[in-house]
């Protein structure tokens, strides 16, 4: 599970087997924010989440799109065959246009 704080980053908390905690150790039983960065200086702040049972997305405030977790089937918008799991969340190139 995941939630949008009261200054905008974003904590999840729950089982880690793939990472949808958007943290990448081991599993969180209570609220853990989020960073883009495995040394956990850069927090996410989000708008909005999107949560899957194993993969995780955020819209940030400046309309870009992170995603994190499961990539078995592409659910983290990251196009690579080798890369199943992705933490810390990627940035997410989307063209809507």
């Amino acid at each position: 599970a995941c939630a949008i704080l009261t200054d905008d980053s974003v904590a999840c908390w729950g089982r880690n087997t793939n990472r949808q905690t958007g943290n990448c150790g081991l599993d969180r039983p209570l609220p853990a924010r989020v960073y883009l960065d495995e040394e956990e200086n850069e927090p996410l702040y989000a708008k909005q989440l999107a949560l899957g049972s194993a993969t995780g997305c955020a819209i940030d405030p400046y309309d870009q799109t992170y995603c994190w977790g499961r990539n078995f089937y592409y659910e983290a918008a990251v196009a690579s065959e080798k890369e199943t799991i992705i933490c810390p969340p990627r940035l997410v190139p989307i063209d809507c246009e």
